[in-house]
C-alpha cells in the first residue's frame, strides 16, 4: 500500500502525511545527502593537498618527517598509524617556510579552487586542535567539551563522523562546523577520561613553561601529546598474582562428600559421574537496582574444588583461602592425603584485580546485570583503591581530592561501558554511577539510565542454594518439638531454628526450653504461611505483621509474659542470624519492637 500526500499520517497524529512524516523524512533525507556531499569535498580537498604536498616536498624529506614523527609520537604500534603522520603532516607541522602544510596550500592555491573548495580550505586553515571529552548525550548529538576552554559542540553520532561512543571518552582533534554541528576533521584516536586528563594536564605545565596559549602548544607538540593519549601508565605498571593448586588422594570419596555436604561455605555446581565440581565461598551479597526487576544474588568464591579419578585438586587465587581450605581438609585426613601444593605467577597491570564469583540471578534479571552487581563492590566509600594508595574514596572527599575522585569514577564508567558493550552490545540500562555520586556530593552522570532518580545497593545476604537437611538421629527430636514434618524440615529455616534451640536451651531449666520452644514454633507456623527462600526476605514489613498483627492471631488470648518471651527470643535469634550470615535483621527488628512496642501490650489480653 501507498501513501497519499494528503492522506491521514499513519503514526496518528492527525497530520496530513505531507505536513508530519513525509516533512521529516525529507529532512532526514536532506541533511544524509548534505553530509554526504560534505564528505566528499573533503576527501577531494585533501587529495589536492596531498598532491600539493608530494610535488613540493622530496621523497627524502617526506621519509625524514615521517621518522621524526614515529619518535615523537612513540609510533611502536599500529595505534599511531600511518594516518596520524599524514594528519600531524598536513595540519600541524611547520616547513621551512613557517607555514603549516594547510597553510601553505591555501596560500599558493587560493585563486584556483572553486569557491566551495576555496571556503572549505579557509576553513581548515583557521580549525584549533582541540582536547575535547564527551560530557553528554541527547538524540542523535554527543555534546563534547574542550576541557581547556569549555566551549561545547554538538557533534552528531554517526559512523562517518564517531566510530563508536563511550562515557567520557575524549581525543586531540579538530573540529569543523557544518551548520550548528561540529564534525572531526582527520583521524582521531578516543581514550578514556584519565588518559584526557593526563594530556590536559600536560598541556597546562607547557603554557606556563612557555608562556603560549594552548592552541600554540597543541600545534607544536602534537606527536607528544598523541603518544601521551594512547600510552597507559596503568599498562607499564605490572605486579605479580599467584595462582595456588592443592592436590590430593582420595581414600573414601563418601566421606569427602558428608563433609563437604555440611560446609556452610561449599555450594554444590555439579557432582555426578562425569563431573564433580564445588565451589568454597564466602560473603553472600544481593544487589538491587532501580532500573533492573529482580535482584542478583553473588558471592566471592575462595577455592574451587574439583574431583577425578580418586584425586581433588583445589585452586586459589589468595594465600590466606588457601591456607584455609588446606587446614579446613585436616579435619577428615582419614579420607584424604595431601600429596603437593603448585603454585603459578602470572604478570599482570597493576590495577587488575582477580577475582571469582558465584552468581545466582533471578529469572527477568538481563545478563548484563552481573557485571554492574560486580562493579559495585568496587562503588563503597570504605573499599581501599589501590591506585590512591589504599586512601577509599571517603577519605579522598574528606582530604578534598574530589577531582581524582570525579576522575576516578569517569574512568570506571568508560571501561565498565566499553566493557558491557564488547559482550552485549547496546542495552537498555546503563551501569549505576550515579547512587555514589550522590553520596559523595559529587555532580551526576548524564549517561547513566534513569539519571537522579536512579538507585541501587548492595547487602550482604545468607547463602544461596540451600541443600536438602541431612538430619542426624539425635536431631530428629529437636525439629519434632518445633514442629517440623518430613514436608518442612527442607525448608530454609529449618535448621537455623533447630540449631539455635539446642545451643540456648542446652542445660538449661525446664523453664527455659518451654520459653524458647513454643517462641520459636510460633514463629516456625508464621513463616509456613509465606513463600520466603531465604531470610533476607524478612523485612520490616514482615516483622510488623509477625509482631503487630499474626502472633495475636494464632491465640484467643496473649498473655504479656508470652508476649514478652516471644520478642526475648525473637531479639535473641535475629541477632544470631545476625552473627552467622553477617546481616541486619537484627536491626530491623529492634526498630520494629521500638516503634511498635505500646501498640503491641496494648493487644495483650487481660
Amino acid at each position: 500500500m501507498t501513501i497519499n500526500r494528503n492522506d491521514k499520517c499513519p503514526c496518528g497524529s492527525g497530520k496530513k502525511y505531507k505536513k508530519c512524516c513525509l516533512k521529516k523524512e525529507n529532512v532526514i533525507q536532506l541533511e544524509t545527502v548534505k553530509l554526504e556531499r560534505f564528505l566528499q569535498q573533503k576527501h577531494h580537498l585533501v587529495e589536492k593537498l596531498r598532491f600539493f604536498l608530494e610535488k613540493n616536498i622530496s621523497i627524502n624529506e617526506f621519509y625524514r618527517k615521517e621518522a621524526e614523527f614515529n619518535k615523537r609520537s612513540a609510533r611502536r604500534t599500529t595505534a599511531i598509524g600511518f594516518g596520524f603522520f599524514q594528519f600531524w603532516f598536513y595540519f600541524f607541522h611547520r616547513f621551512d617556510n613557517g607555514l603549516r602544510g594547510i597553510e601553505w596550500f591555501y596560500k599558493e592555491n587560493q585563486h584556483k579552487l572553486a569557491t566551495d573548495e576555496k571556503i572549505l580550505a579557509e576553513n581548515w586553515v583557521n580549525l584549533k586542535p582541540r582536547i575535547v571529552q564527551a560530557i553528554d548525550r541527547k538524540g542523535d548529538d554527543i555534546f563534547f567539551e574542550d576541557v581547556l576552554t569549555k566551549e561545547t559542540f554538538a557533534v552528531p553520532n554517526v559512523k562517518e563522523n564517531i566510530p563508536y561512543f563511550s562515557p567520557w571518552y575524549g581525543t586531540i582533534g579538530l573540529l569543523e562546523q557544518m551548520g550548528d554541528r561540529f564534525y572531526f576533521n582527520g583521524v582521531r584516536a578516543f581514550e578514556g577520561p584519565e588518559a584526557v586528563y593526563r594530556i590536559a594536564e600536560k598541556v597546562k605545565k607547557l603554557m606556563n613553561e612557555s608562556g603560549s596559549s594552548s592552541e600554540h602548544v597543541l600545534f607544536n607538540y602534537f606527536p607528544e601529546m598523541l603518544a601521551d593519549l594512547l600510552g597507559n601508565d596503568d599498562i607499564r605498571e605490572t605486579k605479580i598474582i599467584h595462582y595456588y593448586t592443592l592436590k590430593y588422594d582420595i581414600q573414601n570419596e563418601q566421606v569427602l562428600i558428608d563433609f563437604l555436604y555440611n560446609q556452610k561455605e561449599v555450594e554444590f555446581d555439579k557432582w555426578d559421574a562425569n563431573e564433580k565440581r564445588v565451589s568454597w565461598v564466602k560473603d553472600w551479597k544481593v544487589f538491587h537496582d532501580s532500573e533492573i526487576n529482580g535482584a542478583v544474588h553473588f558471592a566471592e568464591v575462595e577455592g574451587a574444588i574439583s574431583v577425578e579419578n580418586n584425586h581433588m585438586e583445589i585452586h586459589c587465587y589468595k594465600a590466606e583461602a588457601k591456607e584455609k581450605i588446606k587446614k579446613k581438609m585436616e579435619e577428615i585426613n582419614m579420607a584424604v592425603t595431601f600429596l603437593k601444593e603448585d603454585v603459578k605467577e602470572t604478570t599482570v597491570p597493576f590495577h587488575i584485580e582477580i577475582q571469582n564469583l558465584l552468581l545466582n540471578m533471578e529469572e527477568d534479571v538481563p545478563r548484563y546485570a552481573a557485571i554492574y552487581a560486580q562493579n559495585s563492590c568496587n562503588l563503597d566509600v570504605n573499599v581501599k583503591i589501590l591506585k590512591f594508595g589504599d586512601y577509599t574514596i571517603g577519605q579522598l572527599i574528606a582530604m578534598n581530592r574530589k577531582e581524582d575522585v570525579d576522575i576516578w569514577l569517569k574512568q570506571m564508567e568508560y571501561h565498565l561501558y566499553q566493557t558491557v558493550y564488547k559482550e552485549f552490545g547496546e542495552v537498555e540500562v546503563t551501569a549505576d554511577f550515579n547512587t555514589i555520586r550522590k553520596q559523595l556530593g559529587l555532580s551526576l552522570s548524564p549517561f547513566v539510565s534513569g539519571q537522579a532518580e536512579r538507585k541501587s545497593s548492595l547487602q550482604s545476604t545468607i547463602p544461596q542454594n540451600a541443600r536438602p537437611i541431612r538430619l542426624k538421629n539425635e536431631d530428629i527430636p529437636y525439629f519434632e518439638d518445633l514442629g517440623f514434618t518430613p514436608d518442612t524440615i527442607d525448608n530454609f529455616y529449618a535448621v537455623d531454628m533447630v540449631t539455635f534451640f539446642k545451643e540456648k536451651t542446652k542445660g538449661k531449666s525446664s523453664n527455659t526450653v518451654r520459653k524458647y520452644g513454643s517462641s520459636l514454633f510460633d514463629l516456625r507456623y508464621l513463616l509456613e504461611m509465606k513463600s520466603f527462600d531465604d531470610w533476607g526476605q524478612c523485612d520490616k514489613r514482615f516483622w510488623t505483621k509477625v509482631l503487630t498483627k499474626d502472633l495475636f492471631n494464632l491465640y484467643e488470648f496473649v498473655s504479656k509474659t508470652q508476649l514478652k518471651e516471644f520478642i526475648s527470643t525473637i531479639k535473641a535469634f535475629t541477632k544470631w542470624l545476625d552473627k552467622k550470615y553477617n546481616t541486619t535483621i537484627a536491626q530491623h527488628v529492634s526498630e520494629v519492637i521500638e516503634k511498635n512496642e505500646e501498640k503491641m501490650f496494648e493487644l495483650v489480653g487481660y
